[in-house]
């Protein structure tokens, strides 16, 4: 019982990592930076993050309304393949991206290894994805008890 509560109150520093991400985000578009593809990677990896650590959260501390929406089987079956649809398109996106370095001439060297270091940021994304994944299944069997 303790390591529950000890993993919600880990699980409250998701949000330092959601303001540090649309920190990033609100960076790039205002001051347009020159490596705005590493910027980019880094709110990407700051959001698995934030899904990891939101995964982290007891599941029995619920309200009624979020309660009353796991109850519906559709609800969970729609949310699975909304996150199992972003997951297979991220592995896609980070498939192209980790081999960019194939595609672009030696001229542009730092830009295929931005890419590439964008395609594991993605992988750490899918993590979060899948943290967030359990954690649906998780809540939906609860409430069903």
């Amino acid at each position: 019982m303790k390591l529950q509560k000890t993993l919600h109150a880990i699980s409250h520093f998701k949000w330092f990592f959601l303001a540090w991400m649309i920190v990033l985000i609100a960076y790039v578009f205002v001051y347009l930076p020159e490596n705005k593809i590493s910027i980019v990677g880094s709110a990407i990896f700051l959001s698995g993050i934030f899904m990891g650590l939101e995964s982290l959260s007891d599941i029995e501390k619920m309200s009624v309304k979020e309660k009353k929406q796991f109850l519906k089987p559709g609800y969970v079956k729609r949310a699975s393949f909304l996150i199992l649809s972003c997951v297979a398109f991220l592995i896609l996106v980070s498939i192209l991206f980790l081999t960019v370095s194939l595609i672009i001439t030696s001229n542009n060297a730092s830009m295929a290894k931005d890419f590439a270091n964008l395609g594991y940021d993605c992988l750490a994304m899918i993590l979060g994805f899948l943290c967030l994944l359990k954690q649906i299944h998780e809540k939906a069997k609860f409430v069903k008890e």
